[in-house]
């Protein structure tokens, strides 16, 4: 399993494990809003994702997390998948294991895929890519 890191631009705020088996606190100050008054870590990780992630109710969810090869559909594996980014705000979910800083990641300065966007609006599943993977439907 691979360990994780909620972030606010660069600086850590959580740790934690892909399945949630063990997750710590870095730093408070920071924290989204959202779960700033959390006090086990592990909500915190599952309360950040949950509010992360496509409504699976949302017209052609299935086929945007389907054309960027994301098979399993729990709001944890959604959202490491996309490192949690948002247009919204700067906290995103880096893999300890992983080089990328904020400036690599943020969807202001990074080119978003027209595939993806394609999908999210017709709903046609095409080639997408996402990190280092294509995926050809």
């Amino acid at each position: 399993m691979a360990d994780y890191m909620l972030c606010y631009e660069d600086r850590p705020l959580i740790r934690f494990s892909e399945d949630l088996s063990s997750a710590l606190f870095v730093t408070r100050s920071r924290l989204p809003f959202s779960i700033k008054h959390e006090k086990d870590p592990v909500s915190a990780v599952r309360s950040f994702c949950s509010d992360r992630v496509l409504s699976m109710n949302r017209r052609y969810c299935k086929e945007v997390l389907l054309s960027c090869g994301i098979e399993d559909q729990s709001d944890i594996a959604v959202c490491l998948s996309g490192y949690g980014l948002s247009f919204c705000d700067h906290y995103w979910i880096r893999p300890m294991e992983s080089d990328l800083s904020w400036i690599d990641v943020d969807l202001r300065r990074n080119e978003f895929s027209r595939e993806v966007a394609y999908t999210g609006v017709t709903g046609e599943l095409r080639t997408a890519v996402i990190g280092d993977g294509v995926y050809n439907l």
